[in-house]
């Protein structure tokens, strides 16, 4: 018996690879699912066993396995090499990838450009012809009326979490306040501002402007090698998208932030890599603040039910990080009003 790994994944993980590892290890980090180290004679590998509530149906293996299988199919090398999955079980095999995790203040030039290569190759094969019965990505928008409507909906999500008050006042305060208040200002700006670059709101992009996003990319989920090379981890939102979002979203990441002064760079190299024209500028632009608001929701999610089984399913206790996920929820809704107040981040990129 291992202990702290249900029996029923240990006999998943047993039939899969034919015979009983060595050893199993829960590993540290996975907020939403099962992570485990695998020993089977003398090879490693890494098992993930995904968490599935009746409330969010969405495939996070089958987005997972089905994107890393698509990226080494084309030769993509910086992902894990994904090995085995059992669809019924939720569980997927994948390569062993030995590195160390960023943290906060390590992410250098070079690390950024790979991970614009890593976004430029995902673009480059979006015309594959095995690309297009890819999913959209999990909170992927195809229009500017669509980020509205995505993020919208999730605001609201987290407005009817807590309406039931007790415990979380201050957070219901703070939701039905400052963040009200920021939302209504993010739909003017972007109301206003699709109308002056003359884009039409409800209009969807073609599939030829779309591009394949890894979703969570960035530098918290990568690790380094002994020979200073990233590998991009974590695809299980993957799929089709807006190329703004994934620009955006890329500098957005709060865990192991992209520096400030590595900002205008990646956004230089990523909309040349991209053949970014003036529309991907403009959808980039008006798109920045409302993604923005999305990382001060998403930082609110261990308020919500599903999230609190998530996280005791990882093996985590969300009670110990809810008033931290608030504090930061705060502060990131101050960088969208400095934002709002002078949106400048995207001028002077050349096209």
């Amino acid at each position: 018996m291992i202990p702290d790994i249900p029996k029923e994944i240990l006999s998943a993980l047993e039939r899969m690879l034919g015979r009983a590892p060595e050893r199993v290890t829960r590993l540290p980090g996975g907020a939403n699912n099962l992570v485990l180290e695998i020993v089977l004679g003398h090879s490693r590998y890494l098992a993930k066993a995904y968490f599935q509530h009746k409330n969010d149906p969405r495939d996070r293996l089958g987005a997972e396995f089905g994107m890393l299988t698509f990226l080494w199919r084309h030769g993509v090398r910086e992902v894990p090499e994904p090995l085995q999955s059992d669809p019924a079980r939720k569980i997927g095999i994948f390569e062993y990838v030995d590195g160390m995790r960023l943290a906060p203040g390590e992410v250098t030039a070079p690390d950024v450009r790979q991970l614009v290569d890593l976004l430029t190759a995902m673009w480059r094969l979006r015309g594959e012809s095995d690309a297009q019965d890819m999913a959209p990505a999990s909170d992927a928008c195809f229009s500017i009326r669509g980020y509205m409507e995505n993020v919208g909906g999730r605001f609201q999500r987290i407005r009817n979490a807590l309406e039931q008050g007790g415990a979380v006042l201050e957070a219901e305060a703070y939701i039905r306040g400052d963040m009200a208040r920021t939302w209504e200002r993010i739909l003017d700006f972007m109301e206003q501002g699709a109308k002056e670059a003359g884009l039409d709101a409800a209009l969807p992009l073609e599939r030829a402007e779309q591009t394949l996003n890894p979703a969570d990319h960035g530098f918290h989920n990568t690790l380094r090698e002994a020979n200073g090379r990233l590998r991009f981890l974590d695809f299980e939102y993957s799929g089709w998208d807006d190329p703004a979002q994934m620009i955006c979203n890329a500098l957005w990441q709060p865990a192991v932030p992209l520096p400030d002064r590595q900002r205008k760079p990646f956004l230089k190299r990523v909309f040349k890599g991209l053949e970014g024209d003036a529309a991907l500028a403009a959808r980039s632009r008006l798109a920045y603040p409302i993604l923005g608001f999305k990382w001060a929701c998403i930082m609110l999610n261990e308020f919500l039910p599903v999230s609190e089984e998530r996280r005791r399913f990882a093996g985590t206790r969300p009670e110990d990080r809810r008033r931290e996920q608030l504090e930061k929820s705060r502060r990131r809704l101050m960088d969208i009003e400095d934002y709002l107040a002078a949106p400048s981040l995207f001028d002077g990129i050349a096209f």
